[in-house]
């Protein structure tokens, strides 16, 4: 069953419908990005094989590729920038970062432990 988001703000108003079958991809980056008027388009990648080390060439795979107004290219970059330079986006990113590095710490601290218990 799909679900709606309806947003409202000052600088506009608009409903969100979430389909059972939109799909997610995830992607490392952006490998090219084509501006243009009035489209531009951006390919995006999944590392496959990261670079280990200097020399390496690392190895990228096409997730998707994206055509969009360049309008809302543009309006997407300029709000994703002003969020992360406002007070409030730069404490949330902060904490979020915080949170990540704690569990990522406590998860690494605890195989030692876990090992230990399990080898007795």
């Amino acid at each position: 069953m799909s679900s709606k988001l309806e947003i409202r703000q000052p600088n506009g108003s608009f409903n969100l419908e979430f389909p059972d079958d939109a799909k997610e991809i995830f992607i490392d980056g952006i490998s090219q990005m084509n501006l243009g008027v009035p489209l531009s388009k951006l390919v995006c990648h999944a590392v496959i094989h990261p670079a280990m080390k200097p020399g390496d060439i690392e190895e990228r795979r096409v997730a998707c590729t994206i055509t969009m107004p360049t309008q809302s290219l543009l309006a997407f970059v300029q709000s994703t920038l002003a969020n992360i330079g406002s007070d409030q986006g730069k404490a949330q990113l902060i904490a979020g970062a915080s949170a990540t590095h704690a569990s990522f710490l406590a998860a690494v601290a605890s195989f030692g432990s876990n090992q230990e218990k399990e080898a007795k």
